[in-house]
């Protein structure tokens, strides 16, 4: 009951872009290429798509692609103080950065995205910090909502993962409706995770899974049924589609240098990095992990092309 409610709530969002309150002006992902895109037209076209079309097409017919990217977006701020440019521009930067990304892996055929957007702990900020980080979330939403194009493409379906009750409404009601707008998407999912922590998302994933117990939904409570509710967003596998069987997670990348998680997909790492032991290479893990010397809107397609191409390498060996 509580699904149809909250599924009835997305679905009659009205657009954040026909209220007057949004009506603030933003750079959707073609207007930020022309203004950041330091290669010419014809670089582009004769150079950076071919390789990008040949890459693309060797990672799919490979068949060991990975089903599932993570992503620790971090570095807009230092990339900013480097550059000596205002933070909404290197977040702009860094939005463009992700744009790329995501088609670049959804035409890889990955099958799962997931992006660290926020984390609930930047609420312990200072009134302004936080208020400033709200503005720029209300930006990157909107964003996000202008370049639905990408979803259409690729069938991607995108969920906002985190607690929302945190939020103002404008930005619950972006939420709800870029949410509404990809709800008939099945194909890929794009999980945004906003406002979130690891340890949040494994205590909501359980509370309902006892819930549900408790009403008689389910019958027992086991890892696999965490790792249902966890990948399914708080609830059970709808239909066929089971996001815990088609896009569990194998890959993740963290941009800056920093080698911590976060608290961000605590429950994926541990229950995803089962240990397999080889004899002539002992123990391995299912998890390959990318740390990164380069701040966020620094990455490029072909650095992650790279690292799809020595993933599929990797699987190959197995």
């Amino acid at each position: 009951m509580k699904n149809s409610v909250e599924e009835m709530s997305r679905a009659s969002s009205p657009s954040p872009l026909t209220s007057n309150k949004h009506n603030n002006k933003i750079g959707d992902r073609r207007s930020l290429e022309e203004e950041y895109s330091n290669c010419s037209f014809l670089v582009s076209r004769f150079i950076i798509f071919p390789l990008k079309y040949m890459f693309t097409e060797i990672i799919k017919s490979s068949g060991r692609q990975p089903k599932h990217v993570s992503f620790i977006m971090d570095g807009n701020r230092r990339f900013a103080k480097n550059k000596k440019m205002k933070i909404e521009k290197s977040h702009d930067m860094g939005f463009l950065t992700m744009c790329k990304i995501l088609n670049l892996l959804y035409d890889c055929d990955v099958k799962t995205v997931t992006v660290f957007a926020f984390s609930i702990e930047n609420f312990s900020r200072s009134e302004k910090e936080v208020l400033d980080l709200m503005r720029l979330a209300k930006k990157r939403l909107l964003q996000l909502v202008t370049n639905t194009d990408m979803c259409s493409k690729f069938g991607v379906k995108v969920k906002v993962v985190g607690d929302i009750s945190l939020l103002d409404e404008d930005l619950k009601e972006m939420c709800y409706f870029l949410e509404s707008e990809t709800q008939g998407n099945d194909k890929c999912l794009l999980n945004v995770c906003f406002p979130y922590t690891g340890r949040w998302e494994l205590f909501n994933s359980m509370k309902l899974a006892i819930t549900d117990f408790k009403n008689g939904e389910i019958n027992d409570i086991t890892s696999d049924t965490i790792s249902e509710y966890i990948y399914n967003h708080g609830k059970r596998a709808e239909g066929s589609i089971d996001w815990a069987k088609k896009g569990p997670l194998d890959l993740l990348v963290r941009t800056s240098g920093v080698k911590r998680l976060s608290d961000y997909q605590l429950w994926q790492v541990s229950s995803d990095c089962s240990i397999d032991y080889d004899e002539s290479k002992g123990y391995q893990n299912t998890i390959k992990f990318e740390i990164l010397k380069l701040l966020w809107p620094e990455l490029t397609i072909f650095r992650i092309i790279w690292m799809l191409l020595n993933f599929c390498f990797e699987q190959s060996k197995k």
